[in-house]
């Protein structure tokens, strides 16, 4: 009898651990998986590129934390013919190609960005915070094979973000 209400009690512990795991880990643990047209870099240059072969068509931007940003000269800053980008930086860590920011404002710019990521890429996962027991939407985040593509939401004075990196890190 003493036995079986120890298995008993070791098997709801067991029951219980795994519950509070499932329901405790971490949201944001993301797994590869396959997106369509999953790039390799961006705008022709591929993820690994040296800042070398490529400084003369770019020039000196900022530096955000570990990483140079670059902006290209005469950089066409319009996808299609009704969504402006405020700016593209192309990141540098170690003199290597590792990101690209893009910065846009206004809501038909977010939906337009959206929609052709959607096109090029196929559907998204929706990543959000919890404010006052509700899940607020941040952004919409494709995850590649090749490539992490973070559209972050627009903030209160309409400005909005496209993050691009490779998922391995040179």
């Amino acid at each position: 009898m003493k036995s079986r209400s120890v298995l008993s009690i070791i098997q709801t512990v067991c029951i219980v651990l795994i519950i509070a795991l499932c329901l405790f880990l971490p949201t944001t643990t993301v797994i590869a998986r396959d997106i369509q047209n999953d790039p390799d870099g961006f705008n022709g240059i591929t993820w690994g590129t040296s800042l070398d072969s490529l400084k003369e068509d770019f020039i000196y931007y900022r530096s955000v934390g570990t990483s140079l940003s670059y902006i290209k000269k005469n950089e066409n800053f319009t996808l299609g013919d009704d969504t402006q980008f405020i700016r593209i930086e192309y990141g540098f860590n170690n003199n290597i190609f590792s990101n690209i920011y893009i910065t846009f404002k206004g809501t038909n710019n977010y939906i337009n960005i959206l929609n052709w990521l959607t096109q090029q890429h196929g559907s998204s996962e929706t990543v959000g915070k919890t404010i006052n027991n509700k899940i607020v939407p941040e952004s919409e985040c494709w995850f590649g094979n090749n490539t992490t593509i973070i559209l972050e939401r627009l903030d209160v004075y309409q400005n909005g973000s496209l993050w691009m990196a490779p998922r391995k890190r040179n």
